[in-house]
Formats: C-alpha cells, sequence, structure tokens
C-alpha cells in the first residue's frame, strides 16, 4: 500500500471524539435530554431542511466557575441540512490582496479572513434582572468539534478539524457536513460573572443570515446557565483516576521494512511535491540582544505528498534516507536515495532528524549572507495548514506530533512526510539556530529561508523554495532593536 491513505479513511479515526463531544454536552444538564440524532427528530423525508440551523441539546446547562474562569459547554451546535455547507478562503500568493471568502462558490464581498468566519456569531448574556452583561459578536470556525447528528448523515465528515492560523496562510476551506452539527463556542461571554443564574442567546448575525438564507427562527438559541462554584462541583472536567492519554504513534506511518534494493528513475512531476518556504515571522531580539530569532516554514504545494523513509545503518546513530513518489491515487511509483537521517540526542531534541531539509540565512541589503543558522537537521511534521484549497490536499494528516513522526533512538527504520497543503513549522530561538547578531552592525537586513538548498529532493521546481522578509537593526546591547517589515498587507510579526 501507498503512503497516501483515502481521506475517509482518515477521518474515520475522529469518529470515537464525535461520540465524547455528545455525552459531555449531555452531562451537562439536568435531566433527560433529546438530541438533534434521534431518529424522531429528523424531519419527513419531503419536507426540505434549512440550509444551516442552531440547535441546543436542552434549555439549561450548569457551569463552573474557577476563581474568575468558567468552564461551560453550551450544548449548542450549528446544524447542516440536507447538503454540505462549504466557505473557502483564498489569496494571492504576493500577499498583495486581501483574502477572499466564497460561500458554496460565491464571493462574500468584505467578509474575508482566516480562522473562521468574520463576525458570524453573536453572544449576549443577561442576568435574572435582565440587566445585559455581554454582547459581542465573534468569528466561527465551521471545522470545531463537529459531530453526526442523525442516523440518515454521511458517516464521517468531509472537511477539516480545526481552523488553523498562519500569518501566511494561502488557502482554507471549512464547512458543515450535511446532517452535521458544528459545536458553538461560549467564549468569554460568562468570564468573571458572580454565580446565579444567566441567559445566553446565541445568534447568526443578521449579515450571515441574509448571506446565507437562514431564517430568523433558526437563527437565534437563548439557553438559561447556572454557574456555580467549581470547587464543590467538579462537574465533567475532572479526570478519572487511571486514565490513560491518547496514543500518539499512528501504524499508517510505519515505514517500509527494508531498504529498497535498488533506484528507480524519478517519475514525472505530477508525481513530485513542490517544497516552498514561507517569510519568516515571529522575529524578535533576545533579552540581551545577541540573538535573532524567528518562525520558518516549509511546506508541501503538491500535487503528492513528501514521503521519506530512513533505514538505519547497524551500529551507526545514522540512516540512509529514500524519497518515495506516488500517484494520485496513492499507488507506489518509485524512490530515490536523497541523503541522511541523525540521531540528535540534544535536550528538546532525541529523535531523528532529516540533513539539509532547509537553509536560514541573514543577508544584508544586497542579499550578501551575513549570518546562517547552524540549524541544518529537521524532523519532518505537518504542524501547519497552509493551502487546503489544492487539489490533492489531506485535511487531516496524521502525522502532526514529533513522537509519532520521528522516531527513538532504537528504530530500526522512521518515516518522515508532508502532505500535500501543509507545512513544518521551527521556531529558532536557540543558539545555533537563531542568528547571533551583536556583532552585525545596524541597518537594513533580510532572513532568508530556503527549502531543499541542495537540491537533494526531487521536486518538479526549485525556483520557488526562496522566501524573504526584510527587517532593520537599530540601538544597541539590552536596548538593541529590531523593526519588521510588512510582506504585502501582512503587517503580523
Amino acid at each position: 500500500m501507498g503512503w497516501v491513505a483515502k481521506r475517509t479513511n482518515t477521518r474515520a479515526r475522529m469518529l470515537p471524539a464525535t461520540t465524547a463531544a455528545l455525552g459531555l454536552a449531555a452531562s451537562l444538564t439536568g435531566g433527560s435530554v433529546a438530541t438533534a440524532a434521534s431518529p424522531s427528530a429528523a424531519p419527513a423525508a419531503d419536507d426540505a431542511r434549512p440550509v444551516l440551523a442552531l440547535t441546543s441539546v436542552a434549555d439549561r446547562v450548569t457551569a463552573y466557575k474557577y476563581g474568575r474562569y468558567i468552564y461551560v459547554d453550551l450544548g449548542a451546535y450549528l446544524v447542516a441540512g440536507d447538503d454540505s455547507f462549504e466557505a473557502i478562503t483564498t489569496r494571492a500568493p504576493s500577499y498583495r490582496t486581501e483574502p477572499v471568502t466564497r460561500v458554496n462558490g460565491t464571493e462574500v464581498p468584505g467578509m474575508g479572513g482566516f480562522g473562521g468566519l468574520t463576525d458570524f456569531l453573536r453572544l449576549r448574556v443577561t442576568d435574572r434582572d435582565g440587566a445585559e452583561v455581554h454582547d459581542a459578536t465573534s468569528r466561527m470556525c465551521l471545522n470545531r468539534s463537529s459531530v453526526r447528528t442523525r442516523p440518515d448523515a454521511p458517516a464521517t465528515s468531509g472537511f477539516p478539524p480545526g481552523c488553523q492560523v498562519n500569518p501566511f496562510m494561502l488557502g482554507e476551506v471549512q464547512g458543515v457536513e450535511a446532517g452535521w452539527g458544528v459545536s458553538v463556542p461560549p467564549g468569554r461571554s460568562l468570564h468573571g460573572v458572580p454565580l446565579g443564574r444567566y441567559d445566553v442567546t446565541v445568534a447568526v448575525t443578521r449579515q450571515w443570515r441574509n448571506i446565507v438564507g437562514i431564517d430568523d427562527a433558526d437563527a437565534v438559541r437563548t439557553i438559561r446557565v447556572r454557574v456555580v462554584s467549581g470547587r464543590d462541583n467538579c462537574g465533567p472536567w475532572c479526570r478519572a483516576e487511571g486514565r490513560h492519554g491518547d496514543r500518539t504513534h499512528d501504524r499508517e506511518l510505519t515505514p517500509r521494512a527494508q531498504e529498497p534494493s535498488g533506484h528507480d528513475a524519478v517519475p514525472a512531476g505530477d508525481h513530485l511535491p513542490d517544497l516552498r518556504s514561507l517569510p519568516a515571522w515571529g522575529i524578535n531580539l533576545s533579552r540581551n540582544g545577541k540573538y535573532l530569532r524567528f518562525a520558518a516554514n516549509v511546506w508541501n504545494a503538491g500535487p503528492s505528498p513528501l514521503v521519506v523513509d530512513g533505514f538505519r545503518r547497524r551500529g551507526e546513530a545514522l540512516m540512509d534516507a529514500y524519497q518515495y513518489f506516488y500517484t494520485a491515487d496513492g499507488t507506489p511509483a518509485g524512490s530515490a536515495q536523497v541523503g541522511t537521517m541523525e540521531w540528535d540526542d540534544r535536550d528538546g531534541h532525541t529523535h531523528w532528524h532529516f540533513t539539509d531539509f532547509a537553509r536560514y540565512r541573514l543577508l544584508d541589503a544586497d542579499l550578501n549572507a551575513v549570518v546562517r543558522s547552524k540549524k541544518q537537521a529537521f524532523c519532518l511534521v505537518a504542524t501547519d495548514a497552509i493551502d487546503l484549497t489544492l487539489p490533492g490536499a489531506e485535511y487531516r494528516p496524521w502525522n502532526t506530533d514529533l513522537h509519532s513522526a520521528c522516531g527513538d533512538f532504537g528504530a530500526l527504520a522512521v518515516r518522515e512526510a508532508l502532505p500535500v497543503g501543509s507545512g513544518d513549522t521551527y521556531q529558532q530561538s536557540r543558539p545555533g539556530q537563531a542568528f547571533r547578531v551583536d556583532d552585525v552592525p545596524n541597518g537594513k537586513y533580510v532572513i532568508e529561508v530556503t527549502a531543499n538548498p541542495k537540491a537533494n529532493l526531487e521536486e518538479p521546481d526549485t525556483t520557488n523554495n526562496t522566501a524573504y522578509r526584510r527587517i532593520r537593526l537599530s540601538g544597541s546591547g539590552a536596548d538593541r532593536k529590531v523593526t519588521v517589515y510588512a510582506k504585502g498587507l501582512v503587517t503580523r510579526n
């Protein structure tokens, strides 16, 4: 079998979490609960369900207060009707235009932005006397905590599990599968309120009712919330003794059992990954002004996943690395030796690194190298969704943590991968990784991030592997400062 799993299989592993979410919502109620998943709640076959509708598992829930913090699940859900509801947000790679959001294919002016639908929800809280305690609008991520709400709904959701926000994100997909519901977050609506009873009104804002076509009756729900002391009422957030955490090792990450005996020919570009870099962000100086720290991301623009298997040399802390190629349906299409993986036993690492995956340099105004980061080896993990609108993008990547992807010292073989649409972010904050700049004169500089600098990995195009971010150094010693320039319209650092 090839590395690329069908999306339905990947998504199926999320089902136990949806069951738990329904159970949690039910546990917050004081009596019996009829959920949207009940067969009796389904409309007659000839009745059209609303495109989206707010529903709640109960009229009353209990919240638990610890100091100023309150933990509550409102049990409110936004449920899709007979068809899936989809919103796609994109922007140009130049970052010179604002993101554009399209709802079911139609552009929504003025509502662009990543991380959820802009000003989609309104939460209003009043106390027992009717006095307003909170009233605010917020974004709504349609991918959060989704659950199947009726028996005839698809077995799995066809959308990503959340809304990630990378400052240089290019494409986001979010939505609600037909017959599925998305949990409505309480946000900070009850933050700091005294013990007592409150009415929380959850509503889809007027502008989004008009955009989507939601009737007023389907757009508003009011829930009575009783806030009690968490010290005396542990509630559903208590962790049972002896409960074990979820496993992080995924069986799909198992590499091939042995090193290939020969080198296959490198296939055509449609079977190769296209590695690209994002401009640096999170740029800052250490307190003593000696080190310039930053975050960098290399991502895979497809059309094929990047899959690298390492095979241990007997008696050595070194593996020979091979890149594997796949067709669109996941069929193996060849392999090539692409370097090595080395064991890193330093604190904070203790896993296998693939060498020469990326390079970081500080350049002067004429693009001459001034400082080079000593970071040369990497554990490949899909930490960030960069563009899930690409053909073949994997909505639910499974190698998202270091433990599952990078192996331990006793590993015979390791598989590291980047699926289409995802990237790996590294924070260069340690000496040797960050740029040492105490001897670098003040002035304008450029942080250069380059993917696949030695062209060890096979890809169809290497001209798009480098990204730049302009900065300016000023001051001295502990008063040293760094100014970060915008990249197009992206001002976030």
